[in-house]
């Protein structure tokens, strides 16, 4: 550890419940999970953060992740390493079930090819935020012994491939190449219409 919104392609359902919050970019589901349009590339997805206790004793808020910035600089490094060029992007990052999650694009480098193939293969699954802590607070026991931070407000800087993570369930997902599924679209519905509307959907 060194730790949204968008909204196109729902266009036909959104226009018959109506209502619909415009966003920015691409498509949303209503957990907040981009959509994926049907030619475009399957990319890998990655739990890059949950709020567990990771191995160094700290916590992150789920629900505190500033993503904005991030969002117009979405890099990933190989191990936070700042000083080398990135190798790979994550062009859709979002927020649900109490996990921050991104979809992966490797960089065309040798060494975007050579991560990629890694994770192919299996010899890499992980990755480790990097962030900038904006509001946190000590994390104590019953007795008063300081177990670590949570942290409850938090920009995130970049993402980086890594062989071993802090947070042990920052881990790749597997390939995605989907729209919303039956839960998600209820969720949408939720999330950008009144609730009575939203009990209408099952």
């Amino acid at each position: 550890m060194a730790r949204i919104e968008t909204l196109n392609d729902l266009d036909l359902t959104l226009a018959v419940l109506g209502e619909a919050r415009r966003k920015d970019g691409g498509g949303v589901t209503l957990s907040g999970e981009p959509t994926v349009e049907g030619n475009e590339p399957a990319l890998k997805r990655f739990v890059m953060s949950d709020g567990g206790v990771d191995r160094v004793g700290d916590v992150i808020e789920p629900e505190g992740w500033k993503l904005e910035r991030f969002r117009e600089n979405p890099v990933m490094l190989w191990a936070h390493d700042y000083r080398s060029p990135p190798v790979g992007r994550w062009p859709e990052v979002w927020v649900s079930g109490g996990k921050l999650i991104g979809r992966a694009e490797f960089a065309g480098t040798d060494m975007g090819r050579d991560l990629e193939g890694l994770y192919e293969k299996g010899f890499l699954r992980a990755v480790s935020v990097g962030f900038l802590p904006l509001k946190w607070e000590l994390r104590r026991s019953e007795e008063g012994k300081v177990l670590g931070f949570r942290f409850i407000e938090q920009e995130l800087l970049e993402c980086s491939a890594v062989p071993v993570p802090a947070n042990p369930g920052a881990l790749e997902q597997g390939v995605d190449r989907r729209g919303a599924d039956a839960e998600e679209w209820r969720a949408l519905v939720r999330h950008y219409f009144s609730e009575p509307l939203a009990r209408g959907v099952r």
